[in-house]
């Protein structure tokens, strides 16, 4: 149905590289729930996250992520204070 993959270091950055859904599932909050489960993982909580993107920025602002440059965006760490 649909995946997502991430890049880390384990410790200052992740890289969300890919979200992926098929056709047949797009537009049913499959990719939104990818990127959910990703941005609030514990483990990713103290990372700042960055991704590449060409027309989803929306999309990954409601997650917390900045437009950077023309396609890059990046999250900065979220960890509780």
């Amino acid at each position: 149905m649909g995946y997502a993959r991430i890049v880390t270091d384990g410790a200052t950055v992740y890289y969300l590289c890919d979200v992926f859904v098929l056709e047949e599932y797009r537009g049913q909050g499959v990719g939104k729930k990818l990127v959910e489960v990703i941005v609030e993982a514990e483990q990713y909580e103290y990372m700042t996250g960055i991704l590449g993107t060409k027309d989803a920025h929306e999309l990954y602002v409601q997650y917390g992520f900045e437009k950077d440059a023309e396609r890059l965006m990046r999250r900065p760490p979220q960890g509780r204070k």
